[in-house]
């Protein structure tokens, strides 16, 4: 099947005191792509245990390596501090073995929990996006995340790649690497707006504003805004608009119905637009 956009990367089951809600870029991406009318799939891995595959089931394509376990996450708050566990693991999931398979114009590396390989021989004529925080996720003996290295080198491999500034404790000491290994890098700082290198230069795009509901998804929706624009268009001035617009639209509503509508975000870029002229 051709895909307008694929994700890659474990889809996931936080752990809340209500019960389990679905958590992962790879599974809010794909259906981000969706709801906003694009052909959409996911490649990942989960067990039986997983609760969500009905949502799943709403995408064009899911391809799905059975595990023993599901990835499950579980963020506990003592003040401010988080601290994330991370209980469980799918399967690792192999780029050779099953990209392949798929066509598409966009294809989303999203890892949740440093599960996606690439291998040696990895090559493809899509449009590649990296969104690297579970390439840098590691767990210790009490199954709590902490930071690990990651082979940056990897990156050349990307059109464009995306992260936070938390990402990456040091990150001002891994910002010349990072930027010569990118094509494009984007590092976000959430309400503070995103800087993005491109040819040894350094443009700054301010958030768009919005008031705070739910931050869930807010960077998910945004790489995937991101890359949809910017593969039609190959504007980053326009490509980074549409990111900050609808992650602003996403942060003022709760989960998958934060999705906006077209009017809705044609009047938010048009704001966007006014605020920064």
């Amino acid at each position: 099947m051709n895909l307008d956009y694929l994700c890659v990367g474990h889809v996931c089951m936080d752990m809340m005191q209500s019960g389990f809600v679905m958590g992962g870029s790879a599974a809010y991406c794909s259906l981000y792509a969706k709801t906003l009318g694009y052909k959409s799939g996911v490649i990942t891995s989960f067990g039986d245990q997983y609760e969500f595959k009905g949502v799943l089931s709403n995408l064009d394509s899911v391809t799905v390596d059975h595990a023993e376990r599901s990835t499950i996450f579980e963020n506990r708050y003592l003040g401010e501090q988080r601290t994330q566990i991370l209980h469980s693991v799918a399967e690792k999931i192999s780029l050779n073995r099953f990209v392949s398979k798929e066509e598409c114009s966009i294809l989303h590396l999203c890892p949740l929990a440093d599960e996606v390989m690439l291998g040696t021989n990895f090559s493809t004529d899509s449009f590649v996006c990296m969104t690297i925080q579970g390439w840098l996720r590691g767990r210790n003996e009490s199954k709590e995340v902490v930071y690990k290295e990651m082979d940056f080198e990897v990156l050349k491999l990307a059109d464009v790649v995306i992260l936070s500034e938390e990402d990456i404790p040091d990150i001002d000491n891994k910002l010349e690497m990072l930027k010569e290994y990118s094509n494009i890098l984007i590092i976000t700082n959430g309400s503070q707006g995103a800087k993005c290198y491109q040819n040894g230069t350094m443009q700054f795009f301010p958030a768009s504003p919005a008031k705070m509901i739910d931050p869930t998804g807010a960077g998910d929706i945004f790489a995937t805004g991101f890359c949809l624009n910017y593969y039609k268009s190959q504007n980053l001035k326009q490509a980074m608009i549409a990111g900050h617009c609808l992650a602003s639209l996403c942060v003022e509503r709760e989960g998958l119905e934060s999705i906006p509508n077209l009017y809705q975000y044609k009047n938010k870029v048009i704001e966007y637009v006014e605020d920064i002229s």
